[in-house]
């Protein structure tokens, strides 16, 4: 089915009734293609992605400048010492996380987020490392999130011995 007048008042109606609704999952007789292009071109509807920020203080700036002067001071082989990890929280009930969230809105209308993942959902929460000599840090699996106690016992337990005993990384001073 194309762009027909029916399709057009088909997705108006289900944008209207909930504008974060995704055309893989709208549960309309229209192609994807055919959803986006009567959004944008007929209803002049845009998408508008959440952005999450953190508020910079007062005490951020020094802070911040004096980690990239003692980058700036350290030998050129420094890079192979970082490691760099990150964490992600994947829920199992089929809620997404806020990067893959969007919402339809008139161009330039600030759009009204209420998006909600609620706390007692089943996640899993997953870290990864990378190491500036290319090695991987295993994933590490947990069911939910952890909290701060369990981050840090992380951290302590399982990734700095690991990096001392399977990557050869020099470890002065942690946490």
């Amino acid at each position: 089915m194309g762009r027909s007048e029916e399709n057009v008042r088909i997705v108006q109606g289900a944008l209207t009734e909930n504008p974060q609704i995704s055309a893989r999952k709208s549960g309309l007789d229209v192609t994807k293609s055919t959803f986006n292009r009567i959004i944008t071109l007929y209803l002049k509807w845009h998408p508008q992605k959440m952005h999450v920020r953190n508020k910079l203080l007062d005490n951020d700036l020094p802070r911040r400048l004096n980690v990239v002067q003692c980058f700036l001071q350290r030998n050129v082989r420094f890079v192979d010492d970082i490691v760099v990890g990150d964490e992600a929280t994947f829920h199992l009930n089929g809620k997404v996380n806020n990067h893959n969230v969007r919402t339809y809105a008139l161009q330039n209308q600030p759009s009204n987020f209420n998006f909600y993942v609620g706390i007692l959902t089943e996640k899993v929460f997953v870290w990864i490392g990378l190491c500036g000599n290319e090695h991987i840090i295993s994933p590490y699996l947990y069911n939910n999130n952890l909290n701060a106690v369990e981050y840090l016992d992380l951290m302590n337990n399982r990734i700095v011995p690991r990096l001392r005993e399977t990557h050869e990384i020099r470890i002065n001073r942690t946490w």
